[in-house]
C-alpha cells in the first residue's frame, strides 16, 4: 500500500508544480492535493495520511498554523513539512514550536531536490 501525502496549497500554480515534481519520480506514495486547510483536515480524519505538505499562508479562513494546532488535538502520527515564503529566521522557530509534528520547513522558492529529500527522509523514518 502506498503512503499518502496530502498537499495543502491554495496557489494552483504551486500546487501543479509540486504535483509535477513528485510525479516525475517513481514513488511509493500517493499525492492528494487540496486548496484549503479545512478540506485537508477532513481528509486527515478519514484517511491514513503519513505526511502533509503545508503552505502556511492560505487564502482560506483556516491558516497553516490553525491547521497544525487542530492536527495536534486529534493526536495523529501524521508529520508535516511546511512550505513558506517567510524569512529564514522563521524556520527554527517553527521547528521548535511544533517539534515532533513539523519535521521540515522549506523556504519558497525551494529546489525540487530539497522537497524530494525532505519527503524521502520523513517517510523513511516514519
Amino acid at each position: 500500500m502506498k503512503n499518502k501525502i496530502l498537499l495543502i496549497e491554495d496557489d494552483p500554480t504551486i500546487r501543479q508544480m509540486i504535483n509535477d515534481i513528485l510525479s516525475q519520480k517513481e514513488s511509493d506514495f500517493e499525492l492528494i492535493s487540496v486548496s484549503n486547510a479545512e478540506e485537508g483536515l477532513k481528509l486527515i480524519k478519514k484517511k491514513e495520511i503519513k505526511l502533509v505538505l503545508l503552505d502556511m499562508k492560505l487564502s482560506s479562513a483556516m491558516q497553516g498554523e490553525d491547521f497544525i494546532n487542530e492536527l495536534k488535538k486529534i493526536k495523529t502520527k501524521t508529520k508535516v513539512i511546511i512550505e513558506t515564503a517567510s524569512q529564514a529566521s522563521v524556520r527554527h522557530e517553527l521547528l521548535t514550536k511544533y517539534k515532533g509534528l513539523v519535521v521540515e520547513v522549506l523556504l519558497k522558492p525551494f529546489r525540487p531536490t530539497n522537497l524530494i529529500e525532505a519527503i524521502n527522509k520523513t517517510l523513511d523514518t516514519n
